[in-house]
């Protein structure tokens, strides 16, 4: 499969849902929770959630993650296909947050319109929202219709390029 076609599958598979199952660890504990995601052309993710959650606090610990993203529209009689992938999670300093703003709410704009919804308001330690950044080292593909039943490792020049 050329670059091109591994990049369109994944971009595929992320634009068919706006969720993803993100897994944490801290102490050798697993937690996952189901967040809103956006991403940018390097296929890096963002999502916010509370400082206080769960995650967030693993997150602090342990940037260490893991992720799953599919849409629920599937059925398993017909083709499947879902993305996977582990990486880094960081929380985002002040400084990217206008970046990562325009990026989440550019995917989900509906919620942009949202009454005083500013980057202004994800900013400061007290704030009641944060961003935070997932950098994928690698990324994985179930593709029934490309692959079969094989998961496949997608090559890192179809997602880093």
């Amino acid at each position: 499969m050329d670059l091109l076609h591994w990049k369109k599958r994944i971009i595929e598979c992320l634009n068919s849902t706006e969720f993803l199952a993100l897994s944490t660890c801290r102490n050798g504990r697993t937690w996952t929770c189901p967040v809103f995601f956006a991403y940018d052309e390097k296929f890096n993710f963002y999502f916010i959630s509370q400082p206080g959650s769960k995650h967030m606090q693993n997150i602090l610990v342990n940037g260490e993650i893991s992720v799953a993203i599919y849409s629920t529209n599937q059925s398993a009689a017909g083709d499947v296909f879902g993305v996977q992938f582990s990486g880094k999670a960081v929380m985002l300093p002040d400084s990217e947050v206008e970046k990562a703003f325009q990026i989440y709410y550019t995917r989900s704009p509906n919620v942009a319109v949202m009454k005083d919804n500013t980057a202004e308001k994800y900013k400061g330690p007290k704030a009641l929202w944060k961003f935070v950044k997932i950098l994928p080292s690698e990324i994985h593909i179930f593709d029934t219709k490309s692959f079969g039943e094989e998961r496949k490792q997608v090559p890192v020049e179809a997602w880093k390029s």
